[in-house]
């Protein structure tokens, strides 16, 4: 029996068939996009089960379950594009790029989020300083 791997492969040859005649890395984009739009359409199920959308469609769990597929199938193929000989793996990986065996756990930061200087400032820390180039009487 096939496993996911190669039937991912055997629908990428459909898919790059129908694609031959783009190039190849904007054939993989458009795949990565494809991720995005079945992802999109999930939601917009789950907007219409839960009664938030303004037109007018009905839908059920199975709408969004059959959704959901459609995005992790195009995850799929969008990573055999990009790596065809080689399923991905979960990453075994630290965030700090060392093995997760070898990699000690960092500990946690001193400095509060919104106190790290590399912090974005909110609202209410940015000075508005008046124009000099603001006409009179506007």
């Amino acid at each position: 029996m096939d496993n996911l791997w190669d039937n991912i492969t055997k629908l990428s040859a459909v898919c790059r068939k129908a694609g031959e005649h783009l190039p190849e890395a904007e054939l993989t984009s458009l795949q990565v996009g494809k991720v995005a739009e079945e992802a999109g359409e999930a939601m917009h199920a789950l907007h219409g089960l839960k009664g938030l959308t303004t037109c007018g469609d009905d839908h059920g769990w199975t709408e969004v379950q059959n959704d959901l597929v459609g995005a992790v199938i195009a995850a799929l193929l969008a990573m055999h594009y990009i790596a065809p000989t080689a399923p991905a793996r979960p990453s075994t990986r630290s965030s700090t790029g060392v093995p997760a065996a070898v990699a000690k756990p960092q500990p946690p930061d001193p400095q509060p989020p919104d106190r790290r200087p590399y912090s974005r400032t909110r609202p209410s820390d940015r000075v508005i300083v008046p124009s000099s180039t603001t006409p009179k009487g506007r």
